[in-house]
């Protein structure tokens, strides 16, 4: 097996409002000495999203971190000093932890991946984040997500099973699996039509209240992806979710997958 670690980049023109996009993704192969940064190719998105936006500027900050993040061993002339760094499981933490203001990078995360499959399982994770860069038919889907983070879960060493915690009409599994004995919940944001998230989200929150109603559940893991672009809705089901929480008493944690390892720990 081998580790891929990753940090998500966010672009926030404005602290104040702190809404965010993201920008870009940096990985890092310890074993392979291998790091690459892959940015946004989908430039309107960032003008629609920030009215300031200055072309010029942010091509040449992603130029910078694309030279900053991008290394292999080829690249690294026998020097020393560089390969013992790259091969540092920490390499990527050092390197981004100084990002604070408009562009700043989450907190890494680490993915299982057999060897056979680094390749695809880079590409599923650039895929996930710069979901916009690909035509709708080649977009990354929910299951896709689900299983990355099974693959985090995985790679952080925690226990996965199945969840016994079934819906009221239709006799599905509420959640994803169970991480540690906490019934875990992948919520994807992007939907084409506003009324299909919308109708999307009620269904999940009336699963996990129904779940909690007729299971001995205690804690609930929600991990979420893409509530970045959909503020006002991700901020909706927070309430609800805290509804719940307050009239059964159960313990619901909401993380987004860039965050995953980071919040669970």
């Amino acid at each position: 097996m081998t580790q891929i670690k990753y940090s998500v980049l966010r672009y926030t023109p404005n602290l104040v409002r702190a809404e965010n996009i993201i920008v870009g993704v940096a990985i890092h192969v310890p074993d392979l000495k291998l790091a690459q940064f892959f940015k946004i190719k989908n430039s309107r998105r960032v003008s629609t999203f920030d009215d300031e936006y200055d072309k010029d500027y942010f091509a040449m900050v992603m130029d910078s971190l694309e030279y900053e993040f991008t290394f292999d061993e080829g690249s690294l002339d026998n020097n020393r000093f560089l390969m013992d760094r790259i091969s540092d499981p920490d390499f990527l933490t050092l390197r981004t932890q100084s990002f604070a203001n408009e562009f700043r990078f989450d907190s890494v995360n680490t993915v299982e991946s057999e060897n056979a499959d680094l390749k695809n399982d880079v590409d599923e994770i650039v895929d996930l984040y710069l979901y916009y860069d690909k035509a709708p038919a080649s977009r990354i889907t929910p299951q896709r997500a689900k299983s990355l983070l099974s693959k985090q879960v995985k790679a952080a060493g925690l226990k996965r099973e199945r969840s016994t915690a079934r819906g009221a009409f239709n006799n599905d599994e509420v959640f994803d699996f169970e991480v540690d004995g906490i019934p875990t919940k992948t919520i994807t944001f992007d939907y084409a039509r506003e009324t299909s998230l919308k109708n999307y989200l009620k269904g999940i929150v009336f699963d996990i209240q129904t779940a909690v109603k007729n299971f001995q559940i205690e804690k609930i893991n929600v991990v979420t992806v893409h509530e970045e672009e959909y503020q006002v809705d991700f901020e909706q089901l927070k309430q609800y979710l805290n509804e719940i929480e307050q009239s059964v008493h159960v313990q619901i944690t909401v993380m987004g997958l860039s965050n995953f390892s980071e919040t669970i720990a």
